[in-house]
């Protein structure tokens, strides 16, 4: 769950949350506290250099990435949950530059893509084509 809020409140250290059941004339409340983490946010860098980006299909919304169910290992995956699709503009707010079936000619084709954080990099695979536009 996200919650937004303005400057740092006096919030409560935990969250309760509440099922009722009801069969036929007996009821069930079931009381589930989880305990909540007052941390400061983690501070990163932006992923990408220039100007126009526009971050499309994130998971902050009911559509896009938050929802796209993946079938991985026999069962259903939200492996895409945390994705983000950049496009970049050109000065013309295009985003391709001539055949738009040709992946070479998106303005973003070949820009470079920044870590966001320090850390150590344990892997990395360079062995599939471009996948074609769409």
């Amino acid at each position: 769950m996200n919650v937004v809020l303005g400057k740092k409140p006096s919030v409560s250290t935990q969250l309760n949350h509440e099922l009722f059941l009801k069969f036929e004339k007996k009821e069930i409340v079931q009381k589930f506290p989880v305990e909540i983490e007052n941390l400061e946010p983690a501070v990163i860098g932006a992923p990408l250099k220039g100007e126009r980006w526009v971050a499309m299909g994130g998971y902050n919304g009911i559509l896009g990435h938050r929802r796209a169910l993946m079938p991985i290992g026999n069962k259903l995956v939200l492996s895409q949950r945390y994705a983000i699709d950049w496009i970049k503009f050109d000065s013309d707010w295009k985003t391709w530059n001539g055949d738009w079936k040709n992946e070479k000619n998106s303005v973003c084709y070949k820009e470079p893509i920044l870590a966001v954080a320090d850390g150590t990099i344990i892997g990395a695979v360079d062995k599939f084509k471009d996948q074609p536009p769409f």
